[in-house]
């Protein structure tokens, strides 16, 4: 995929005009590659568009490919999080959850497969009600997690 730059408030303009415009929600549906481009995000030549919804009671988050040239003697050996129980913790252990499911195939499926278990296990709880779908970010593929509609 080659470099393209979007700013936090173009991408921040998409999630807050798909919440409050339904009309704007409708049209990134249907046609996203082409609505993130005429709110201001690029979209890379040769990549499409996969929007996932979030929902009441659904949360999606995207796990991101490895770096290229990142070997596992890069990574280290990153330690387990305790509970988190605050946004910067909790950002920290989903950094962790990354790095450790790079360099494990099996727990990188169970996370897949299981999302709301494995989130659990490095302290990352949803609240009642709300199921975690981890899905893996893909090349050539630009997933755009939009909130529930307002």
């Amino acid at each position: 995929m080659s470099d393209v730059t979007t700013t936090v408030a173009a991408a921040a303009n998409v999630a807050d005009r798909a919440a409050y415009a339904p009309d704007f929600r409708a049209q990134l549906l249907a046609s996203p590659a082409a609505t993130l481009q005429s709110a201001g995000v690029p979209v890379p030549s040769g990549s499409t568009v996969q929007v996932l919804q979030n929902t009441s009671s659904m949360r999606y988050l995207i796990l991101p490919q490895r770096p290229s040239g990142v070997s596992d003697a890069d990574l280290g050996k990153p330690p387990m999080p305790s509970a988190a129980s605050s946004v910067p913790e909790m950002l920290q252990a989903w950094v962790l959850l990354v790095i450790h499911a790079w360099l494990d195939p099996n727990l990188k499926s169970q996370l897949l497969q299981n999302s709301n278990a494995v989130l659990a296990q490095y302290g990352i709880t949803m609240p009642a009600g709300i199921t975690a779908r981890v899905v893996e970010a893909q090349m050539n593929v630009l997933h755009v997690v939009i909130p529930p509609a307002a």
